[in-house]
């Protein structure tokens, strides 16, 4: 039994966003010409080499063995290159019968699989890159009408459409994660926050120090502040006219209840872009710096950046955090003395002069911000 075509599209289009829509849309696309399967293939159209595929109705090993091996020498697959995308091609409009029934192929995998016949087509394709989708058919269906070759030719539009519709949501999903992937490696957090202060996006670093709800929560997924002066002052930074910052504008330093030290808070506008339909949409960036969830400096990276023994590079991560050499020395059973001597070899490895110089070169080079980099 033929399946509805206009039903058939529109749940291609649902597949857009719900993966078990999608699937029941291809299995209807073989329904509409009473078809035991299909098999949808992303490949390179030059070299054969199958980037991904999906067989709903057939047998995925068979498919497999045909995407690894007989894809080369199938006479349809090569008749196809030179027939424009889009176009619904039938059996003998590709390779004349009585040809195809000679080729390996068809003996040793298409009859064997009872899936002699098909209707095939790419949907899109370019020199490096393709989708084709060929619809197989049965001894018991036998060839393809012209009348099912006209259902596909109708549908093909449209899964053209959803397959560019879905990959560019990939490849927006893809950046967006690589993006907060990103943000989390960051040394400090990062918010993005909409007008009212829903909370769009939050780094990992973020979300801790909001967790602690200490100085900022996100109750109700807003951002929330534990006293109202500073709620209010976070406030005033966001209404302030960019030009017209100055010094502190823009910085707002929240002291901690319970823990010691505080979480500064730097807000910064961002560009103006159209609202979204269903979600509030990021106004301001926040950078969150949290006196205790900030990471020291990476070691491991001070050795190989600057050419520091194991000693000397727990010397500057020590200094950079803002400890002192006595502290250091007390904290590691050195003397002074000795640190002294580790850091005067920092200094000639490093090409710098003065503690202060070296603290700000730590920080701004790659150690400092390089939070993924595990010191042993």
């Amino acid at each position: 039994m033929q399946g509805n075509l206009p039903s058939v599209i529109d749940t291609l289009y649902e597949g857009v966003l719900d993966e078990e829509a999608w699937g029941h849309g291809l299995a209807g696309i073989a329904e509409l010409v009473s078809a035991s399967g299909l098999l949808l293939m992303s490949c390179n159209p030059t070299s054969c080499e199958v980037l991904r595929f999906e067989a709903p109705g057939l047998d995925p090993t068979g498919m497999r063995d045909y995407q690894e091996h007989w894809i080369r020498q199938d006479p349809r697959y090569i008749a196809g290159l030179v027939r424009p995308p889009g176009e619904a091609q039938v059996d003998d409009m590709l390779v004349p019968r009585e040809v195809m029934r000679r080729s390996a192929v068809y003996n040793e995998f298409l009859r064997p699989m009872d899936v002699p016949f098909c209707i095939a087509s790419w949907v899109i394709r370019t020199p490096s890159h393709g989708v084709t989708m060929c619809i197989e058919g049965t001894r018991r269906h036998g060839p393809f009408s012209e009348d099912e070759r006209g259902r596909i030719a109708a549908l093909l539009p449209h899964l053209r459409r959803v397959l560019q519709i879905k990959d560019r949501l990939a490849k927006a999903g893809t950046r967006a994660e690589n993006l907060l992937e990103a943000m989390d490696r960051l040394p400090f957090g990062v918010l993005l926050l909409s007008d009212d202060l829903t909370v769009v996006e939050a780094s990992a670093s973020a979300r801790a120090t909001l967790a602690a709800n200490d100085s900022v929560h996100a109750q109700g997924g807003r951002l929330g502040f534990r006293r109202s002066t500073d709620a209010q002052a976070f406030a005033r930074t966001l209404a302030a006219n960019p030009a017209d910052a100055a010094g502190s504008e823009g910085v707002v330093v929240v002291r901690r209840l319970t823990e010691p030290g505080d979480v500064t808070l730097l807000t910064m506008p961002l560009e103006a872009a159209p609202d979204e339909w269903t979600r509030p949409r990021a106004r301001h960036l926040v950078l969150v710096f949290d006196s205790v969830r900030t990471p020291p400096p990476s070691q491991v990276l001070l050795q190989r950046t600057y050419g520091l023994t194991a000693s000397e590079a727990r010397l500057a991560a020590s200094l950079a955090t803002g400890l002192s050499l006595a502290e250091i020395a007390e904290r590691r059973g050195l003397s002074v003395q000795t640190l002294r001597s580790q850091l005067k070899s920092v200094f000639g490895k490093t090409g710098i002069s003065a503690q202060t110089q070296l603290v700000r070169l730590v920080l701004t080079g790659p150690a400092g911000v390089a939070v993924g980099a595990k010191d042993s």
